[in-house]
Formats: C-alpha cells, structure tokens, sequence
C-alpha cells in the first residue's frame, strides 16, 4: 500500500518521455486531447491545455488516478486500476466505462464540455508515477477512448508535475482603453 511509501518513490517506464531512467519529464504540465473525425468526446479536434491557460489538477484515490481541466472548457477523466490495486505504472487494456466497470477490470471515463459515452471500451498507460511522503508528485498518463462502440477514438496525454511554477497571466491593469463596452443606448 502507499502508506508503506517513504521519501520519494519513482515508478519509470523509461522508454515514455522521462529524462532519464530514475524520473519523469520536467517539461511543464500539459494535457493534449487528439480527437479522431466522428469521436462525439472531442468532435474531431486537437486540443491543448497547460497551466497557462486552465487549472490542471490531479489526485490519486487508491486504485483511481482522477485529472481535471478548468479553464474556459472543463474536462474530466477517472483512470481506475482493477478493485484492490493500487496505482502503478504498466498498460490497462480492455477498459470499460468508469464507474460501470466490473471491479476486477480496468475502468476509465473522459467527458466534458457537456458531452459523455454512455458506453466506452478502450485503454489506458502510466508511463510514469511519482510521490513524496504519500502525495502525488507527476504522473505521465496516455489513454485512448471509444464510445458506443465506433473506431473514432478519443487519445489523451496526460504529463503533469506538481511543481509546475507554469501560472496563467494576470488581468490587465489598467483596463484596455479599447475593451468592448456595452452600448449605451440600453
């Protein structure tokens, strides 16, 4: 269990984007959606998410790994490891919707932007998990989502590090003379 953790525990898959073999990628925090033409997740798009432009947030829960988007659009994904696992590094294939899944199997789910698979197969990899004294320090994450059934498949990679001094820019002071105002007639 993660309570049996001390001082910082490293779990690589060296061969996935880490700098090296002993720890994942220092590269700032960002999650990539690549959406295939008839995927109803992501209607087909590339999109991309960093610590400059939205709040990346992720938790560890046991045996479910939970990532959030908050910024002008909001995403959500659960990754969860068969009941009684704890979460570690490897590929988690024939995933099944999160939190229908069956306990003994892998479940995930990515939904967002007002959109969800009722039904979803597919699979997802941690390449590379960090904690320091039980928390979360980085985790690099790659899933691939199919709703209903279809081909059009939803891929996501997920590299975030708690330690990401990335932060969004403030607001403008003072206010841009040119901002839209509302006109006065109403």
């Amino acid at each position: 269990s993660r309570a049996a953790f001390s001082g910082i525990i490293v779990a690589t898959l060296a061969a996935c984007g880490s700098d090296s073999p002993t720890g994942p990628s220092r590269e700032p925090s960002f999650i990539r959606l690549e959406s295939d033409p008839g995927d109803y997740i992501g209607g087909g798009q590339f999109l991309e998410y960093t610590q400059a432009n939205s709040v990346l947030k992720v938790s560890v829960s046991t045996n479910i790994v939970h990532v959030a988007v908050e910024g002008d659009e909001y995403w959500y994904g659960d990754f969860a490891l068969p009941e009684g696992s704890n979460v570690a590094t490897g590929t988690y294939s024939a995933a099944t919707r999160y939190p229908f899944n069956p306990k003994t199997a892998p479940g995930l789910s990515w939904s967002g932007e007002g959109r969800g698979c009722n039904d979803l197969t597919g699979s997802f990899t941690i390449d590379n998990l960090t904690y320091v004294n039980e928390a979360i320090e980085s985790i690099d994450l790659r899933f691939e989502q199919h709703c209903g059934g279809r081909s059009a498949a939803l891929r996501g990679t997920v590299h975030w590090r708690a330690d990401d001094p990335t932060r969004p820019p403030k607001p403008a002071n003072p206010v841009p003379a040119d901002l839209w105002k509302p006109d006065p007639a109403f």
